[in-house]
């Protein structure tokens, strides 16, 4: 009786650890997401200060119309309209961004690696 005690406090602490990770915005990452959606946050780049973007209209019907916010106040650091795909680094970021999509056949990534 007392290794399932054991056992099931280690599953909920691991349970615990991953959620805090998940909430995390994380650094050296690459987040993506499909359709209307959004991404989850991560870090500009360090040293460079940016996030790229990467957004692709895979079935062609419809545009892809593309948001970048900042994760702590919501603000729009850049945003998009593509028919086919589109990639940018936006520059001058120091905070956590996410991305989010607005056409069920689109999808998009995020990432601050070099």
């Amino acid at each position: 009786m007392r290794g399932f005690f054991k056992k099931a406090a280690a599953v909920a602490g691991a349970m615990m650890a991953a959620s805090v990770m998940m909430v995390s915005p994380a650094s050296a990452a690459t987040v993506g997401c499909r359709g209307e959606c959004a991404t989850g946050a991560i870090l500009s780049n360090r040293p460079g200060n940016y996030i790229d973007v990467l957004v692709i209209n895979d079935r062609g019907l419809g545009y892809c119309k593309w948001t970048v916010r900042d994760a702590n106040n919501h603000v729009v650091v850049d945003s998009g309209t593509t028919w086919a795909s589109e990639e940018k680094r936006i520059h001058g970021l120091y905070n956590a961004y996410y991305l989010t999509i607005s056409n069920r056949n689109c999808y998009g990534y995020i990432y601050n690696r070099q």
